[in-house]
């Protein structure tokens, strides 16, 4: 069942929505994976099982936590501009990120809302069959940076080191 959805709705995880109607509603670049409505605090990320074709592809870690995805571009190496750019910056612009999976033509499914986390350049064809460095992003569903958080003894760090790890400043592993 497809979700109708209204202006100030939220996203619910499992429910169905036509990306038309998302679009209608917010904005956002239609045809790109990486969509940035100007007017609103969002950024849109479209996920389908194929994308191998298109030099790209997407999936979870085994316990479902961390979701890696590989940025904008079909063609060449790809570059931290434009959508790649947003998402990875989606914290300091103060854009919340949400993860949709195609489940037919024109209709998404809502997984959830995710975090940037790191990202690492690997090797990968593009769409022309040419090797090319592709960006891949490690996102964090936020239930799972919310528990981390929790677990988080943060009396033990002064307020300029716990700065540094909220704008990801310092290597996370140190601090988790």
């Amino acid at each position: 069942m497809i979700t109708d959805l209204q202006r100030g709705d939220f996203f619910q995880k499992g429910h169905r929505y036509r990306r038309k109607q998302i679009h209608k509603l917010y904005k956002g670049q239609e045809q790109s994976e990486i969509s940035t409505p100007k007017a609103h605090p969002y950024i849109f990320i479209f996920t389908k099982e194929s994308g191998s074709e298109y030099g790209t592809g997407h999936g979870w870690n085994k316990d479902k936590t961390a979701f890696f995805y590989t940025g904008e571009g079909q063609r060449g190496s790809m570059q931290l501009i434009k959508g790649n750019k947003a998402l990875r910056e989606h914290f300091l612009s103060g854009k919340a990120v949400y993860l949709f999976h195609y489940v037919e033509p024109g209709v998404v499914e809502f997984v959830d809302e995710v975090t940037y986390i790191n990202h690492q350049l690997e090797i990968m064809w593009d769409s022309d069959g040419e090797l090319r460095e592709a960006i891949i992003f490690e996102l964090e569903r936020n239930s799972v940076i919310e528990e981390k958080a929790a677990q988080l003894d943060v009396s033990a760090y002064s307020t300029e080191q716990l700065r540094h790890m909220a704008l990801g400043k310092e290597k996370k592993d140190k601090y988790l």
